[in-house]
């Protein structure tokens, strides 16, 4: 049996009969195809493309429930309240009535609604249950972060701040967290600028080390920075990376500590795809 652990997320709720409308209009994801008991990875982002707000959101008894950093949920509960105007469309924050819990495994005591980590590989079962039954949870929340750190996951509001970092910078094109087919949404015209490029040079990248790694190291390859390691847990550490600067992804430093430097699973690109003559103006 596996435990649960509670994560330090905010719980939202959207209802309506204009809820879908006005998700699959306003966020990255696709919001009328099937989310067959998995969680979708989505973005809220800025007119000029940067994430501002994201998590996971399933779909459940007529609902579509939001997980985000708990710090941004009033904010994003606010931003959604605005782009709702007239519509049929239920907000409601459930931080305080609901938990958050994580499960490597399907769980098989909570009463509440579980779904898949739709990310990526290896990252377990996310559980959303009354407030009342999580103060029993006992499971570990360090095991989730060392999953999603080996995953290659960056968590936007914990790892990077707001409107920071565009979507391809963390990997949201490449793990079907946004639909380029659907049509506008806010922040669509810059992205679909970026996916039509052929190279990019900022990516995530995992990081490993005989050493424990700390967040804010400083990786470098053949004496040029390559990036800042944005989440560690032990030896192991994910970051967003300049791809043309890698010369070689199994001899970097961090100082005179040797690390190397790994595509995470669901990646399609390498260190090799971002030729070095080529600036984009969104990449910066």
């Amino acid at each position: 049996m596996s435990e649960i652990a509670r994560l330090d997320r905010g719980i939202v709720r959207i209802a309506g009969e204009d809820a879908q409308k006005l998700l699959h209009d306003t966020l990255t994801a696709n919001f009328r195809s099937p989310f067959d008991g998995r969680g979708k990875w989505w973005a809220l982002l800025t007119p000029q493309g940067k994430v501002m707000f994201a998590g996971l959101v399933a779909e459940h008894d007529g609902a579509y429930w939001f997980e985000l950093p708990m710090a941004d949920t009033a904010a994003f509960v606010k931003r959604m309240t605005l782009y709702r105007l007239r519509a049929k469309v239920e907000i409601e924050d459930l931080s305080e009535s609901h938990a958050l819990g994580w499960s490597a495994e399907f769980p098989t005591t909570s009463s509440g609604f579980t779904y898949a980590d739709g990310r990526a590989e290896g990252l377990g079962m996310r559980v959303i249950a009354p407030m009342a039954e999580a103060e029993a949870w006992t499971g570990n929340a360090a095991a989730f972060e060392a999953a999603r750190i080996r995953a290659g996951i960056i968590d936007v509001g914990v790892d990077v701040p707001q409107s920071d970092v565009f979507p391809h910078d963390i990997g949201m094109d490449q793990t079907g967290s946004i639909d380029f087919r659907k049509g506008c949404f806010v922040g669509q015209e810059v992205v679909s600028r970026m996916q039509h490029k052929s190279k990019l040079r900022k990516r995530p990248v995992l990081v490993h080390a005989e050493v424990e790694l700390t967040p804010g190291d400083t990786v470098t390859s053949a004496d040029k920075p390559v990036g800042e390691i944005l989440a560690a847990h032990g030896g192991h550490g994910v970051m967003v990376a300049r791809l043309d600067r890698v010369k070689d992804a199994l001899a970097c430093t961090i100082g005179d500590v040797a690390v190397s430097l790994e595509v995470p699973g669901w990646a399609s690109y390498d260190f090799d795809d971002s030729p070095a003559g080529e600036t984009s103006d969104q990449e910066g």
